[in-house]
């Protein structure tokens, strides 16, 4: 089976940025899955546009019953952390092999993601598949009250927050010189950054999802 590339989608910011990396992709030979890792965004238009395209649209109902049915019910914390784990190796490396994926994308987050991304990017990293961490947005801030978590960690302990297990990913993209100021003081290797700028004001994208826009 023909190798491929999955990219996770968990938000609404994260179908913005990252649905033109998926349609750049499709053209790159490879099988091109997205799959929704928290809510379901299927009719939304630039989704549609994508399966139009060729991607394809990759779902796991075991993954998402146990995630939204039984794993609230499985207490205390320590036993869904292991119920966590056995299903990101058993269902979540299975749903990998199956389909032949051979790279993860996924948004900013911590080492294994949010939602249900745990269940894929874990068994990913364990298989050595490389994993990429995405952008969504712009950095336009020029100093490092961006939020309460930096504000409080800043006065109580004049630290910042630490981001070091991220270097998990074999690449964590952002935007522009101030986001990779800001996230190499907060520990992800300078060899893991890539500036690739926002896909969302690309010029080629721009003219295809204004006239998406204008259809839709």
């Amino acid at each position: 089976m023909q190798k491929a590339t999955l990219f996770l989608l968990r938000t609404y910011n994260d179908i913005d940025h990252i649905t033109p990396v998926i349609w750049k992709a499709v053209g790159s030979g490879r099988h091109i899955y997205f799959m929704f890792v928290g809510l379901s965004y299927l009719d939304d238009y630039r989704i549609r546009f994508l399966i139009d395209t060729g991607a394809r649209h990759l779902s796991c109902p075991p993954l998402t019953w146990y995630h939204h049915r039984i794993r609230k019910w499985l207490v205390p914390y320590f036993c869904r952390r292991i119920a966590d784990r056995l299903i990101s190796y058993t269902i979540g490396t299975f749903l990998l092999k199956r389909n032949s994926i051979r790279v993860v994308a996924s948004e900013w987050s911590g080492a294994f993601g949010r939602e249900m991304a745990e269940y894929i990017l874990r068994p990913a990293n364990r298989m050595r598949m490389p994993c990429v961490s995405l952008p969504h947005g712009y950095i336009i801030w020029k100093n490092n009250e961006i939020n309460e978590l930096e504000v409080n960690l800043w006065k109580t302990k004049r630290k910042r927050p630490d981001f070091s297990e991220r270097n998990i990913f074999s690449a964590y993209v952002v935007q522009n010189d101030e986001a990779r100021r800001y996230y190499l003081e907060r520990g992800i290797s300078r060899e893991k950054i890539r500036i690739l700028g926002s896909t969302r004001f690309c010029r080629e994208w721009f003219l295809i999802n204004n006239k998406l826009l204008k259809t839709n």
